[in-house]
């Protein structure tokens, strides 16, 4: 387990670096058709050479990373400029660089209460009670008319537990 505590501040943001030891990112566009929200789950999109959010089952695998908000991970704090609470800028617009985590530990919002340690589930297709954001985080599978809207991801996990609507922290690896 990381260090968790090691980032100010200790209330995150969704898309937020949650611990600075050690992390991999990787740089690639939005090749998706609309903006992506900060810490959403995304696909390596292999035939644009970019990121996507997933729409299958079968994206949910290994190649992932996590939209990550840029140098406002420690910083934030000292520049109101760069929050995005402040400015509203919490997406990434089609055609801009993402930061995509794809070893390490985020903060993302939780479509349903989780505990420490629980596989992360995530969203590729629209679910029941107004849960459609595709890349979401949530603790199970849901269905919709026997189709399933979310698939467990291979290797991450919860590394805190958070109630429905809340930060959690994801372990990425």
């Amino acid at each position: 387990m990381g260090y968790i505590n090691n980032i100010e501040p200790v209330a995150f943001i969704a898309g937020q670096l949650a611990d600075s030891n050690p992390y991999s990112i990787i740089s690639n566009p939005n090749t998706y058709t609309t903006a992506i929200p900060f810490g959403l789950a995304m696909i390596l999109d292999s035939t644009d050479q970019g990121y996507a959010l997933p729409v299958a089952s079968g994206d949910i695998t290994n190649r992932m990373a996590v939209n990550l908000i840029i140098n406002r991970n420690k910083f934030y704090q000292n520049d109101a400029s760069l929050n995005p609470l402040i400015t509203g800028n919490t997406t990434v617009p089609v055609g801009s660089e993402i930061a995509g985590l794809t070893f390490g530990y985020v903060a993302v919002t939780v479509e349903q209460a989780v505990l420490l340690g629980d596989p992360c589930f995530i969203r590729f297709a629209d679910g029941n009670g107004g849960f459609v954001q595709k890349g979401a985080f949530r603790k199970e599978d849901q269905k919709v008319s026997a189709a399933a809207t979310a698939a467990v991801h291979p290797t991450w996990h919860y590394a805190s537990s958070a109630t429905s609507g809340a930060i959690a922290i994801v372990c990425v690896k």
